[in-house]
């Protein structure tokens, strides 16, 4: 696996998109697991995300929750960070994240192809 993937070479780089080292370390240096891994979360998201903007209120909080764990989980730092300002804002100012958390995740899942490819 490569190092770091981040689509924003300015961002810091706790907010990186994919930290492969960090994924290496989690999955025990296992190239086959971390794949694994990868496309659960991929997966995940893709199911997740859509769905926020159309559930109430509580249910978009435990959702984010869900998608903050497992984004920290593959070293996804930025999409941590934006699932982690959904899930602690206000339920009506939401809306206004939710695009950026839309184009972080697609970043992440862009970040995640390439890596399997």
């Amino acid at each position: 696996m490569r190092n770091v993937v981040n689509a924003d070479a300015e961002a810091e780089p706790a907010l990186a998109t994919l930290d492969l080292p960090f994924l290496a370390q989690q999955t025990f240096d296992d190239a086959e697991l971390a794949r694994e891994v990868l496309i659960l979360f991929a997966d995940q998201a893709r199911r997740v995300v859509p769905t926020l903007p159309g559930l109430a209120p509580e249910a978009q909080r435990e959702a984010a929750h869900l998608l903050k764990g497992s984004a920290r989980g593959i070293g996804a730092w930025a999409a941590a960070a934006i699932a982690e300002a959904y899930e602690t804002a206000a339920p009506e100012a939401r809306s206004t994240i939710n695009g950026d958390l839309v184009a972080t995740f697609a970043a992440t899942q862009a970040a995640i192809a390439r890596e399997l490819a």
